[in-house]
């Protein structure tokens, strides 16, 4: 059988247009609710409720409505507050020496027993 030039192209105009109804149709679109799980924190990747510390600031991948974003807090388990700053477990926060020039004081942040941090004075 011969087919005519306008018979082949109706043929092939038939053809891509099966074609591009069944990629329409093949391809998995998430729904919108499944948009909104997958959204992820950027620079660094993470998911929704991933978190991580550095030094003494708690980073935590956060959606507040459509944003998702790193929410910046302070890392209470790992490190003291002494005068609104922060200090790191081992890290001394001040030494002094009391007026008489006898004793020195030292103030650092420790473990204490329940593995948490405390500030404690230590007096030499």
């Amino acid at each position: 059988m011969i087919y005519s030039a306008g018979c082949i192209r109706s043929y092939c105009i038939i053809l891509f247009f099966f074609i591009c109804v069944v990629e329409g149709v093949d391809r998995d679109v998430p729904e919108p609710s499944d948009r909104a799980n997958k959204q992820k924190c950027i620079k660094p990747a993470g998911n929704i409720g991933d978190s991580f510390t550095q030094i003494c600031v708690k980073m935590t991948c956060t959606r507040k409505g459509r944003k998702v974003y790193w929410k910046e807090s302070y890392a209470s388990d790992k490190c003291c507050n002494h005068n609104q700053k922060w200090y790191e477990m081992g890290q001394k926060i001040k030494q002094t020496y009391a007026t008489n020039d006898c004793y020195m004081v030292n103030i650092y942040c420790a473990k204490n027993k329940a593995s948490e941090p405390e500030i404690l004075i230590d007096i030499n």
